[in-house]
């Protein structure tokens, strides 16, 4: 078993070595590594240093976000603090949108900060707010619409 200080150690190596670990290279090992169940120990960890590495693959991590509510990424506490880390630093506040009301409320007691932000975004696209269920809507203390 490596430990995970030499793990990090060798990632972070990886990610020095750009003409290696190209974003194509990148999304690849993302797009394979989220297919584990459960995901591997550095996972997010991994998916944010792609992110700076990589802005140009926003949208492809927004995607894979989108897919981790779906895995039910909360159930995994490490990977969860990853994921609020990420979605809040690219701004996916649609995928936010889509956590399960009692998640949400987590995120926003975890991440306090998030609720404003998330609030301007609904304020900003009602189209976005008319489809929120209720009980999103009263976590972020926005009116219905």
């Amino acid at each position: 078993k490596i430990p995970l200080k030499k793990l990090i150690e060798c990632t972070n190596m990886c990610f020095q070595l750009k003409s290696i670990f190209t974003p194509k290279v990148l999304s690849i090992s993302v797009q394979h590594l989220v297919q584990y169940t459960p995901l591997p120990k550095l996972f997010m960890r991994t998916v944010i240093q792609t992110a700076n590495a990589a802005p140009q693959l926003k949208g492809f991590i927004v995607q894979l976000l989108a897919r981790l509510v779906a895995k039910k990424i909360w159930e995994d506490l490490p990977q969860w603090q990853g994921f609020l880390m990420c979605a809040s630093k690219l701004g996916a506040y649609p995928v936010l949108l889509q956590l399960p009301t009692p998640h949400l409320q987590a995120a926003i007691q975890r991440m306090p900060d998030l609720k404003l932000k998330l609030n301007e975004f609904v304020q900003q696209d009602r189209v976005t707010a008319s489809k929120l269920p209720r009980t999103t809507l009263q976590v972020l203390g926005v009116q219905q619409y």
